[in-house]
């Protein structure tokens, strides 16, 4: 059998390689093919203290065994180039997909969780600048003190802990000076340079997530059972139960779709 496989050629983070990895699973399962896992190597990870044998062992092997739905290692490999992808995997046009996705994350991972069950927990992921950072571009939206999305992040907070009683929210970031002020909230938690994969987990079975112009946020949405919310600028293929936020401001339709989330989580 004919399989598909990409090989980054530049330094990426661990949201836009996994991203690159789906595309190659979509494409090749649209073609009738399968999807081959070159391992990614060091050289292709922002450089964040680790050493190649942990990317390896921590990254690679996640992506094989929770993420991606069927991995073959055998037959004739052809690579394609991650630039072509974009093109391939638009979520919204194979709704159908996400189905695939949720089922082979949920049924393999065995992951320890230290959300309180009888709390609403709500992942924030705050995207910081960060030195080792690929992309620190405008459009990314990057999270300082007073910029548009502290702005919209202090603004959910605000109207979600005044809406829904018991709640928690927690902040994952890279730079914790940047989110340090979220903290003088009591219903906040901060989670900043933490264990990669321990923070997508907890974004991904979070009650609800705010995400952030990131390709983290995105693949954590893909694997999501409960809502998401963004920005309406947000530019990505989103899933089709995200709530895009106007003027920073939910909608009653929004706030009602929250509360059937809660209403599940209390069941």
């Amino acid at each position: 059998m004919q399989s598909l496989t990409v090989v980054p050629e530049i330094p990426e983070g661990f949201g836009s390689l996994l991203q690159f990895a789906l595309a190659t699973y979509l494409l090749a399962e649209r073609n009738g093919m399968s999807y081959h896992h070159t391992p990614f190597t060091f050289e292709h990870f922002q450089q964040e203290g680790k050493t190649q044998e942990q990317w390896n062992s921590e990254l690679n092997d996640a992506i094989i065994q929770r993420f991606i739905p069927r991995v073959s290692n055998q037959g004739n490999v052809t690579a394609v180039r991650p630039e072509k992808l974009p093109l391939e995997f638009t979520i919204r046009n194979q709704p159908e997909k996400l189905n695939d996705f949720v089922s082979a994350y949920w049924s393999r991972t065995n992951h320890p969780s230290y959300f309180d069950n009888s709390t609403f927990n709500i992942a924030i992921h705050a995207r910081t600048f960060n030195s080792t950072d690929c992309d620190n571009s405008e459009f990314r939206e990057l999270l300082i003190p007073g910029s548009v999305s502290d702005i919209f992040i202090l603004a959910m907070i605000n109207q979600l802990q005044n809406i829904f009683p018991r709640v928690r929210f927690h902040v994952y970031a890279k730079t914790s000076a940047l989110v340090a002020h979220y903290a003088n909230n009591p219903n906040v938690i901060l989670h900043c340079e933490g264990n990669l994969l321990d923070d997508l987990h907890h974004m991904i079975i979070a009650d609800l997530l705010i995400m952030s112009k990131s390709s983290l946020s995105l693949v954590a949405s893909y694997y999501r059972k409960n809502p998401s919310l963004i920005r309406e600028s947000y530019g990505y293929a989103t899933t089709p139960d995200t709530l895009f936020v106007r003027n920073n401001l939910l909608t009653e339709n929004q706030i009602n779709t929250i509360q059937i989330s809660l209403a599940n989580h209390n069941e």
